[in-house]
């Protein structure tokens, strides 16, 4: 397919979209949100608690792997 997609889908947080979005729209691009993700603090005492395991036992690993 030469030039442009017609249809650019960002996966970002909804925060995040709609600035990608507008980019996109604005230089010509089909854009449009669909939000996968949510990022934000961990809250639950279970997952802090596993975080804070984990970081403690980071020389343990052989590699460590972070998404954003």
């Amino acid at each position: 397919m030469a030039g442009k997609p017609s249809r650019v889908i960002i996966t970002r947080p909804a925060q995040d979209a709609a600035h990608w979005v507008e980019e996109l729209t604005n230089n010509g691009f089909n854009a449009q949100a669909l939000p996968l993700i949510e990022i934000g603090p961990a809250s639950a005492k279970a997952d802090i608690s596993i975080l804070q395991d984990t970081l403690l036992r980071l020389a343990d690993y052989a590699a460590a792997m972070f998404v954003s």
